[in-house]
């Protein structure tokens, strides 16, 4: 169960950092998908909701909106997680595999959602 945890923490960071890479293309497809309640990282999913909120009064979405808003721990593994893919676009294809892994799931609380993206991949 555990490496399956770590799969979904790695999604969760993956797809937050898709919606914050494209929001307009992403947000309306993945809002009616996944809730807030649905994260295993409190951070991933304070990150989430703020997207969304923030989406749905039209401002504007990066990294920067979200810093005031989010602990110092959260802004930097997401600039990890965006660095690590600043060269590769995330698809539609890609986003609905993180929610896929994410449905599965069933939110299993873990230490898998306090590691970075680096042990992540290391370990799947």
């Amino acid at each position: 169960a555990g490496g399956r945890a770590l799969g979904v923490a790695f999604a969760e960071q993956q797809l937050v950092a898709a919606l914050l890479k494209n929001p307009e293309d992403f947000i309306p497809g993945v809002a009616g998908r996944i809730k807030e309640e649905q994260f295993i990282s409190p951070d991933m999913a304070q990150a989430y909701r703020l997207i969304l909120e923030k989406g749905r009064e039209g401002e504007y979405i990066d990294l920067a909106a979200l810093s005031g808003e989010l602990p110092e721990k959260t802004v930097a593994l997401l600039g990890r997680v965006l660095a690590q893919n600043y060269d590769i676009g995330f698809s539609r294809a890609d986003v609905d595999m993180f929610i896929g892994r994410m449905e599965q799931s069933g939110s299993e609380p873990s230490q898998a959602a306090e590691m970075s993206p680096d042990e992540l991949r290391a370990y799947i």
